[in-house]
């Protein structure tokens, strides 16, 4: 069986995440399934995941791509290549890319084919993602044509569910991120206390000077505060050289600068925060692989995906906006070891269901496969 995985961002860790979830759910029933994506990232990132190639010549003029349908087999094999007639499978991990914070322009792109590869008999899947809203000129013709035609289509999370269900032919189903199941067999690392993941996409995605500000002084506040009552925060990179900018220049306001902890590995990252104490996230695969280990987490977020999450995992208390100034006060909540205790075991009861939810997705996937 071959799978395309589109929408995998490397070195973003959290969709890396997503793609070892998927490599090994289907791995646990096809131990042969080779993998393929289209040749948009690092090549060495790519070769890390054992990842073949997809032939693709294309722009916005015109696309060639089935030149690769011509290759000889020998080729194709020397290079590490597949075209998309070899193709059995699409699994669309995207996470956030189809809805009005983006353009129409990437959800035609990205599944505008759907009527050929469901003529080539392929199954086409899109995995818990963020969706909507769907208001901007363009959206609603795409949806209409694209999500009837989708095997499978699960929304991963209540308001993004509202948005793409209209367009649902008894299709689409809700279910929450799958990476909280990925296993860390034979991964190690060491306890740490406090993890700080900063998103360079809160400065980005904001509308202003002053909310870009505002993210920066909470960072800066609750690094301070951590210090201040005898902790010991450190960063932790989930991404690349953007997020790597943000650090430096909030450990620059600090009197004395902080560690920088990175790994090339997503799942020795989601160990690592696994063996801190308390985590204070921007990512969102930061979030989910926190509270999925039951680990006590303030979060930061651009869009609706992280309200919906923290309210999955009943920890939406701790959701910090730009108007919120308790962010100290939130925090010296979780330095409480008994008010820590009965957060984190809250948090481990709904990290328990929404294991078992994701599982349930999986059988789903599975049976339409």
């Amino acid at each position: 069986m071959i799978v395309e995985v589109l929408g995998i961002g490397i070195p973003n860790k959290g969709a890396e995440l997503m793609l070892i979830a998927v490599q090994q759910k289907i791995r646990s029933k096809y131990p042969d399934a080779k993998f393929v994506v289209e040749p948009n990232t690092d090549y060495f990132g790519r070769a890390n995941h054992g990842l073949y190639q997809k032939f693709v010549f294309r722009n916005k003029y015109m696309d060639l791509s089935f030149i690769g349908d011509y290759l000889p087999a020998k080729i194709k094999s020397k290079f590490g290549i597949l075209s998309e007639k070899d193709v059995d499978v699409i699994l669309d991990t995207s996470g956030f890319a189809y809805g009005d914070q983006w353009s129409v322009n990437k959800l035609a792109t990205r599944l505008g084919r759907i009527d050929k590869w469901k003529k080539d008999g392929k199954k086409v899947i899109i995995l818990p993602q963020a969706l909507g809203p769907f208001t901007k000129k363009g959206f609603d013709e795409q949806l209409k044509h694209i999500v009837p035609s989708c095997d499978l289509i699960f929304a991963r999370d209540e308001i993004s569910y509202k948005y793409i269900q209209p367009y649902s032919k008894d299709n689409v189903f809700q279910s929450c991120d799958f990476t909280n199941i990925v296993s860390l067999d034979g991964v190690s690392a060491s306890p740490r206390d406090v993890c700080v993941i900063p998103n360079s996409k809160m400065i980005e995605m904001s509308s202003d000077f002053k909310t870009a500000d505002i993210y920066l002084n909470q960072m800066y506040d609750m690094i301070n505060t951590c210090i201040k009552h005898g902790r010991k925060p450190y960063f932790l990179l989930h991404e690349g050289k953007s997020d790597l900018d943000l650090v430096n220049q909030i450990n620059d306001r600090l009197d004395s600068k902080i560690e920088i902890v990175k790994s090339d590995c997503p799942r020795e990252i989601k160990k690592i925060i696994g063996c801190s104490n308390i985590v204070i996230s921007s990512r969102f695969h930061g979030i989910v692989s926190a509270l999925s280990q039951g680990i006590p987490t303030i979060g930061t977020g651009w869009s609706h995906k992280y309200e919906m999450l923290m309210r999955d995992y009943d920890n939406e208390k701790f959701l910090l906006d730009q108007s919120n100034s308790k962010h100290n006060e939130l925090l010296i909540e979780l330095f409480n070891n008994e008010k820590y205790k009965i957060i984190q075991n809250r948090i481990n009861d709904k990290s328990h269901a929404l294991k078992t939810k994701s599982m349930a997705m999986w059988n789903k996937v599975l049976d339409i496969i």
